[in-house]
């Protein structure tokens, strides 16, 4: 595997070098000159992220990330952040049949600990979703921010491995509107309302969602031949934006979504069938609200975002096996930070507090044994960074954050009759530097590097059964990146390629169904890479990879010691097309499809054979005609219906990936 490493390693070194001599001026058959009307019609758009707290052009910031725009996301029928996993290289998911226990991964970092502190958290509008709604459905997203590697210092909130950064359109200035419905596969359907604009005159602005999904699923029930995992969905939101003057923004954002579906369940792989009398069920209901208010004093910003969410999650696994969780989550966040964009200076200071409470209650009546945690959770953090601009090429960025974390918990351990109860009262700190460097070679061409520390409180292990076994330490990480992104072609063509190695001590994981470990010593290295070509104004392709080589170097339980992480694969990739045409008479046709590939995945610490997961490769593609103010689509995800599994947890007990899916949808824009 090393050799592979150095092979791909070098490859990448050689692509990087071929990029950079292709954009010095005057070389190659690409070198930039005047620009004719005509060329500049002929161009990839620019794609602006908030990645560092502050909107920015995607290829001047030195982290590898993957940006999905609205109109991929509405073209593609990406819907849930499911969906954007499964088309990002180095990001996977380990996800139970409603995602209410799904444990995303970053560069194989992130298994987190069952319905608390996700290594990769997900934030929308600048706030943190809890992990139990990491695989929430996309609604009005404007775009989706894949961050890999740590983003401790500005996103905090156990950032270790990446962030998900979601964020989604403002109540518009003029009245608008959208209806759409659709009709699937296993009787899947869907309908969305969304309307937008003015309540009072350049004073008040708003917003309404409100959709919902049902459908049957495709894994059929033996015992009563009906199926397993039959869904329904209901989302409702609610937006207001004020402007009392010119300086001053308003922002409530108010929201509820309920989802009934199916738990885990055992089955003969690679089946699609169980037999049991229980009935398997997930029921999550989520509630929650943020109110910002943004206030400009022409030299500086000054941002209070105030948040509150709450939780239910309950869920009757086959065996059986029940899980009743509650979380609750408050926060507060407030940051000052600069707006001169002609400065060579920029700045961000920012205090941040919440308070959590997370109660999960496991029963197992077959022992008969009864898990039942109660954690409290208090965070302080104090954050920001300086960038400045050493000359009109090169910039540096320094920042830091400073973490209290302080948890107390009350556990009850119950087996056969008897009880055992157990206090948990810990604090931990966080230092979490980070330092990057971005270099102009050409003012289409930016190389970067970054080192960036990062950091994951200790907590409780929600499976203990004695003191021995309750406790599980702090996780540190530190990352070492290189990359390059670019332009070529008067901009028809971008890129980006990263190298990485990170080290880790602590590592949180588990070995068991639910018993969290610390492992001592480990490592993930290996790179990253993408490109986008417009190869005429009407036809585009986009392809991306990730190579990942994770081990375990020193454990307690040293039969670990040479493995892989969990839910690592060692290569994922995607590549896509997209051709939009102009077809007269107020007609536009478009189709796009891709490929994503995932190789073999191990889905414990021991990467035990038994429970690996095979490679797999899936087609997806779309295709619609729009007619003035009205869209039609037909949309079809794993066309060829490979059979793979989207979680393993023993021999026999698994999630079987989805089957193939055809979706029509109608949507009328107003």
């Amino acid at each position: 595997m090393l050799n592979c490493y150095k092979k791909t390693l070098l490859s990448s070194c050689i692509i990087c070098s071929a990029f950079v001599l292709i954009n010095v001026p005057g070389s190659g058959a690409f070198a930039e000159g005047g620009k004719t009307d005509e060329e500049s019609k002929m161009q990839l758009d620019p794609v602006y992220v908030t990645a560092q707290k502050r909107d920015e052009i995607e290829q001047e910031v030195p982290i590898s990330m993957e940006v999905f725009t609205a109109d991929e996301l509405e073209k593609q029928n990406l819907t849930s952040v499911f969906d954007i996993i499964q088309k990002t290289p180095n990001l996977s998911v380990r996800t139970g049949a409603n995602g209410g226990d799904s444990q995303i991964t970053i560069r194989g970092l992130g298994a987190q600990l069952p319905y608390v502190d996700s290594s990769v958290p997900v934030f929308v509008d600048g706030v943190a979703i809890p992990a139990s709604q990491a695989m929430m459905l996309l609604k009005n997203a404007d775009r989706v921010e894949v961050l890999r590697g740590p983003q401790s210092t500005l996103f905090g909130h156990n950032a270790i491995a990446g962030a998900i950064n979601i964020e989604t359109k403002l109540p518009s200035d003029e009245f608008e509107g959208q209806i759409q419905g659709g009709v699937g596969t296993r009787d899947h359907y869907q309908g969305d309302l969304y309307l937008s604009g003015p309540i009072l005159d350049e004073k008040l602005y708003g917003s309404f969602t409100i959709s919902g999904t049902t459908g049957d699923g495709f894994v059929k029930n033996l015992s009563d031949d009906k199926n397993a995992d039959k869904y329904d969905t209901k989302y409702l939101q609610g937006k207001l934006r004020a402007l009392p003057n010119d300086n001053l923004e308003l922002r409530l954002n108010l929201d509820l979504s309920d989802r009934n579906g199916p738990a885990r369940y055992w089955t003969d792989r690679p089946n699609y069938t169980v037999t049991s009398t229980d009935n398997l069920k997930e029921e999550t209901h989520s509630r929650g609200g943020s109110f910002d208010v943004i206030y400009d004093f022409d030299e500086a910003e000054l941002r209070s975002l105030t948040n509150m969410r709450q939780t239910k999650i309950d869920s009757l696994f086959a065996w059986p096996y029940k899980i009743d969780s509650k979380e609750e989550i408050y926060s507060q966040e407030i940051r000052l930070s600069s707006v001169d964009d002609d400065s060579s200076l920029s700045w961000l200071a920012a205090a941040y507090v919440s308070h959590e409470r997370n109660n999960v209650k496991q029963d197992i009546p077959a022992y008969p044994a009864i898990y039942d945690t109660d954690l409290k959770t208090q965070n302080y953090a104090m954050y920001g960074y300086l960038g400045y601009d050493v000359t009109e090429r090169w910039n540096i960025n320094v920042g830091t954050r400073f973490t209290r974390v302080d948890r107390k918990a009350d556990q009850l351990f119950s087996f056969g009759g008897t009880s055992t109860t157990l206090d948990y009262d810990e604090t931990f700190y966080g230092f979490t530097p980070k330092v990057s460097t971005t270099y102009a070679l050409t003012p289409s061409t930016n190389i970067y590097g970054s080192i960036a520390s990062g950091f994951k409180p200790g907590t409780v292990n929600f499976a203990a059964s004695n003191a021995s076994n309750q406790k599980v330490d702090s996780e540190k990480s530190i990352n070492y990146e290189i990359g390059a992104k670019g332009r070529l072609a008067n901009d028809r063509i971008s890129y980006g390629a990263a190298v990485f190695y990170t080290d880790f001590s602590n590592y949180q994981a588990y070995d068991t169904l639910l018993n969290a470990i610390n492992i001592k010593r480990a490592y993930s290295r290996g790179i990253e890479a993408n490109l986008s070509a417009l190869l005429t104004d009407e036809w585009q392709i986009g392809g991306s990879v990730g190579y990942l080589d994770t081990e375990i170097t020193k454990s307690k339980d040293q039969s670990y010691e040479g493995n892989n992480f969990a839910i690592s694969p060692e290569l994922t990739a995607r590549i896509s097309t997209t051709y939009e045409k102009d077809l007269g008479q107020d007609l536009t046709g478009y189709i796009t499809a891709d490929i994503t590939y995932q190789s073999e995945t191990d889905y414990n610490l021991a990467n035990d054979d038994k429970i690996e997961g095979d490679a797999y490769a899936l087609l997806n593609a779309s295709i619609g005609i729009d007619y003035q103010n009205l869209r039609l689509a037909l949309h079809g995800k794993n066309l060829t219906d490979k059979k793979y599994a989207a979680e393993i947890s023993t021999e026999k007990f698994w999630t079987p990936g989805a089957r193939r899916s055809v979706l029509a949808t109608l949507a009328v824009k107003f």
